[in-house]
């Protein structure tokens, strides 16, 4: 028994004195940090310069490419009466984009009546993200004023 104690006494204190040496001689893990996404004016950016500097290089918010009244969710649903929206939930197993998987097509303002406007926790589950919306077949009016860069 005695030999017992003092093998689990050694083994202890080796992996403390491990423990030890790797939390103050190891030196940190490097976190990777978030750069900042630039911000370009939507008149200022031309093909050219989009796939030279940003295609496959780094993130850009193109800004100004229409103007924000109307655009928000609850206005889309108003305008947009007949509009139609793709369905997809996350699943960690899936191979698709951002591991998005479609569920169906809903009327925007089910969608919306749905995962807008309740209170987070009285939202569905799972939660379903909603995507690409056909503005040229359901809401041809909101393409009027956007602009695409040249």
């Amino acid at each position: 028994r005695r030999y017992k104690f003092r093998a689990a006494t050694c083994c202890a204190t080796a992996v403390l004195l491990v423990a030890w040496l790797a939390a103050h001689i190891l030196p940190a893990p490097v976190r990777p940090r978030p750069k900042p996404v630039e911000r370009i004016p939507a008149a200022e950016m031309n093909t050219v310069r989009f796939v030279s500097e940003y295609a496959t290089q780094k993130p850009v918010v193109l800004t100004g490419a229409w103007p924000e009244e109307g655009w928000r969710p609850e206005e889309l649903v108003a305008t947009c009466r007949h509009a139609r929206i793709r369905t997809f939930r996350h699943d960690d197993k899936s191979e698709t984009w951002a591991r998005q998987v479609q569920v169906g097509v809903a009327p925007l303002s089910e969608y919306y009546a749905d995962y807008f406007e309740p209170a987070p926790n009285q939202r569905p589950k799972p939660l379903l993200y909603g995507f690409e919306m056909e503005l040229k077949k359901h809401c041809p009016s909101k393409l009027k004023h956007v602009m695409l860069p040249s």
